[in-house]
């Protein structure tokens, strides 16, 4: 395996994105069909609000909640994080 620049990772790659009131299920299908670990869940003025991630994923199901559940409610508020090449673009609510 060749070491690569975080740079040259992401090049020409686009995060998916939601909105607080998407549900799990959604997040999912989006995170399935792109084949990513994680959702940044977009607020107010196109502003990070949160992220999604499997990690999420695992505490909702320890929690019993279903995937019918709205990401406002699971998901990891402010992440302070996560990368700034990614997360540059946008501003932080």
């Amino acid at each position: 395996m060749t070491n690569q620049l975080m740079s040259e990772m992401v090049r020409n790659q686009w995060p998916i994105t939601l909105h607080p009131d998407a549900t799990v299920a959604e997040a999912f299908r989006h995170m399935d069909e792109s084949r990513v670990g994680e959702v940044l869940v977009i607020g107010a003025n196109d502003c990070l609000a949160g992220i999604f991630t499997g990690r999420d994923a695992v505490r909702m199901l320890a929690l019993q909640r279903g995937a019918d559940s709205r990401l406002e409610a699971v998901m990891t508020r402010s992440p302070t994080s996560y990368c700034a090449v990614i997360c540059r673009p946008m501003c932080y609510g």
